[in-house]
């Protein structure tokens, strides 16, 4: 049965209502052995955070308080030893995907930009507001394909950038992250020993954070025999800006922000395309949060996956069930096409069955 949390970011600060079951969340980590005489047991953790527009801020309170909690049992638990071994993220989920990257690394004992209500989570998304977003008159005379700046977001972004180039991370720290994007016109594949060709839009930029110096760099990931596609961005470790258009990209929701032209190198081959958001088509980048954690040489007893989804919603109980009369259908219309609308009806609006708040903690 997972565990899940219900509780999420307001002006002033984190709902209290979490508080118990973080806290609980907490006992049961630091639970896992009673062994005192023994080291402490180690804990693999990969985070996989979706998407969601606005409902990224719904995330960035669970983000920052279970990263908050989790370095404080890893430096000062008594029983288990969490490793981060990657985070992914689509869409809103990626920018929260780097900023747990970047908290997981920061050391224990520093504070800066790390309190409840002072951290790059609440600066990000709390002090931000449609009056922030909208295209005032003619300020953006060349954008003629969406209905927000990025002028604000991108302070944001350049805010996060110069926290990390401060020397206040732990020595060794080393995170696999992962952000998923999709193409805005699809790239035409021929799959390998065969004549098949296939239309794809969804890819993956997989990438390393690793401090240096005391300061965070970014770097290309490279994954052998992975099953996803992925490509690397050019240059990412000696110009981390480019690190910035990555997160725009995977969050250049349709209509609402401009599309993100990147360079990049997929299968040997240099290519510049533009892309939007990464939800499109992965907006829960489990796959690739899977291989750079290389989760397979991993003890599955040991292995956990936190997934962060805000549509994950619980749903209501079920008091009662109606079933109208049916007679046997007339008409081909009626017999083969009204059970298809039908279906999509229910789908659109019925929550999946057995679901339940967000995070999910799976093995």
């Amino acid at each position: 049965m997972p565990l899940t949390f219900q509780g999420q970011y307001n002006r002033k600060g984190l709902n209290m209502r979490l508080l118990p079951q973080l806290l609980l969340f907490w006992f049961l980590f630091s639970s896992l052995s009673f062994a005192q005489d023994q080291d402490k047991d180690p804990v693999d953790l990969s985070m996989v955070i979706s998407g969601g527009v606005s409902l990224g801020a719904y995330e960035a309170g669970y983000n920052w308080a279970m990263i908050k909690m989790l370095t404080h049992i890893k430096h000062h638990g008594q029983y288990v030893d969490p490793h981060m071994r990657s985070v992914t993220g689509a869409s809103a989920g990626s920018i929260n995907a780097l900023l747990s990257a970047v908290y997981w690394c920061q050391e224990d004992t520093n504070a800066t930009k790390n309190q409840i209500t002072n951290n790059l989570f609440y600066d990000t998304w709390v002090k931000l507001g449609l009056e922030d977003l909208i295209i005032k008159g003619d300020t953006e005379p060349d954008n003629k394909s969406s209905l927000f700046t990025r002028k604000v977001l991108t302070e944001k972004a350049d805010a996060i950038l110069t926290h990390m180039s401060q020397p206040i991370f732990s020595q060794g720290c080393e995170v696999p992250m992962g952000f998923s994007v999709t193409k805005a016109k699809p790239m035409t594949i021929t799959l390998s020993n065969s004549d098949i060709e296939i239309k794809n839009q969804h890819f993956s930029v997989p990438l390393t954070l690793r401090e240096s110096n005391g300061r965070l760099t970014i770097e290309n990931r490279m994954i052998e025999n992975s099953q996803d596609h992925l490509i690397h961005i050019p240059d990412i470790e000696n110009n981390i800006t480019k690190a910035r258009e990555v997160l725009f990209a995977s969050s250049a929701f349709p209509g609402a922000f401009e599309q993100v032209k990147l360079d990049y190198r997929y299968n040997g081959v240099n290519y510049s395309s533009y892309f939007i958001d990464g939800g499109a088509y992965d907006n829960l980048p489990l796959l690739l949060a899977q291989e750079l954690s290389q989760y397979n040489k991993l003890d599955p007893k040991r292995r956990y996956f936190v997934v962060i989804d805000p549509d994950n919603i619980r749903p209501k109980p079920v008091e009662g069930s109606t079933v109208e009369p049916e007679n046997k259908p007339v008409g081909f219309l009626n017999a083969n096409t009204l059970p298809l609308f039908n279906a999509v009806n229910i789908s659109a609006i019925t929550p999946t069955i057995g679901s339940s708040s967000l995070p999910a903690i799976i093995r």
